[in-house]
Order: structure tokens, then sequence, then C-alpha cells
């Protein structure tokens, strides 16, 4: 199993599209590139889905769970549509100096046999 950040958190978001199909996406979220590299900086994930309710932005967090192959901390942002277009227009509304990295695709469904 690949325990690299990287990995980690593509699992973890492919874990949180199966548990939540109203998830309409997943983006990366990133802190400096120094904080990033640190095994202690959690992997940060923003979800948005429109079955969400329009609160703000809450980082929700969460310690490693090596048995399910979580390594590392993680932060888990849910907002709305609306407010994720909030986001892309004002990227300062993330908090502690985040910024949007890259969209986690949605795992294909498995094959029925």
């Amino acid at each position: 199993m690949d325990r690299s950040k990287q990995a980690v958190a593509q699992r973890l978001a492919e874990a949180h599209y199966a548990v939540e199909p109203g998830i309409e996406l997943i983006i990366q979220l990133l802190a400096s590139p120094e904080r990033e590299v640190d095994p202690k900086e959690p992997i940060k994930l923003l979800e948005v889905n429109p079955n969400t309710t329009a609160s703000g932005i809450h980082p929700l967090f969460f310690g490693p769970h090596a048995a399910s192959g979580i390594f590392y901390p993680s932060v888990i942002v849910e907002v709305t549509p609306d407010e994720y277009e909030q986001i892309l227009r004002d990227p300062g509304l993330l908090p502690n100096e985040w910024r949007l990295g890259h969209d986690f695709a949605r795992p294909a469904p498995a094959a029925q046999g």
C-alpha cells in the first residue's frame, strides 16, 4: 500500500465519494510547500456538496487512522456549490493561507458481474 501523502489523499477522496454520493467535487487544499512536506501537516479536502447546509467554511479535523490506510491527519471542509463559487472568486476566504489544489475525479463504479 502506497503510504505517500498524495496516495492517502486519493484514497480518502475516493472513500468520501463512496459514502456521500451527493458530493459533486473534491479538491485538495494546500498549505505552503514547506508545510506540505511536514508529515504532521494534514491532508486537506474541500468537498462541494449541494446536500450540505450553507454555514461558511468550518474545517473538521481528524487524526490518522492507520488501520484504514489513513496515515496522516486530515481536514475536511464541506461547502455548498454557492460557497465554492465564492471561494473561486475570493480564495482568501480559505483559512490558514490554504489554496486550492487539484481535484480528485469520482471513481468509476465497480463493474457489475
